[in-house]
């Protein structure tokens, strides 16, 4: 996992560096600190948005797209999503939502900036 976090962080950077934007799509658990403060010498807008839809939803898409052998984790990982009163304010519900609508609150939002410390 760490290997994919310095990869991750890499080409980030490099994108950033050219003047492009990221999207992420990756479980985070514990790497926003680290990743923060890996990029706290850019000057950059970070959203950090937890997609998440409650358990049958979850179920009916991960059946739809064939990917049943993810039940198991992505159930632990809603589990710990929900138990983290750190994650509250970055949680977005997809349940009833479509994915443009979804995309679309994600452009506009701003509920889920993070605060990166330059000092670091």
């Amino acid at each position: 996992m760490n290997l994919t976090w310095e990869n991750i962080l890499a080409l980030t950077r490099n994108f950033i560096i050219n003047d492009l934007n990221v999207v992420i799509d990756f479980v985070v658990e514990d790497e926003l600190d680290w990743f923060c403060k890996h990029i706290s010498d850019l000057n950059v807008e970070l959203r950090y948005i937890i997609l998440r839809a409650d358990k049958d939803k979850l179920i009916e898409r991960l059946e739809r797209r064939g990917d049943i052998e993810s039940l198991e984790r992505s159930l632990f990982l809603l589990n710990k999503m929900e138990t983290s009163p750190s994650n509250n304010q970055f949680i977005y519900d997809t349940t009833l939502k479509q994915p443009n609508e979804i995309a679309q609150d994600v452009i506009d939002g701003t509920g889920y900036n993070v605060f990166i410390d330059t000092n670091r």
